[in-house]
């Protein structure tokens, strides 16, 4: 059943990245998981909400990381 839960989800952010790139990407994060991805790259969280388009980049960048 998780498996269910985190496919969903994970089906749910690619869809409305893809969809509204535009979008701040706390409409689908919480501040703590959105600032967490940055804490994993040299780079301090910016001072405002990145966007939804900007923050999947970034993902995949930390996926091809490991």
């Amino acid at each position: 059943m998780i498996y269910l839960i985190i496919g969903w989800r994970i089906l749910h952010v690619v869809t409305t990245g893809q969809a509204c790139p535009n979008l701040p990407c706390d409409v689908v994060f919480d501040p703590e998981e959105w600032q967490a991805a940055w804490t994993e790259i040299p780079h301090k969280p910016p001072p405002q909400t990145p966007k939804l388009g900007h923050h999947r980049r970034l993902w995949r960048l930390l996926r091809q990381k490991k």
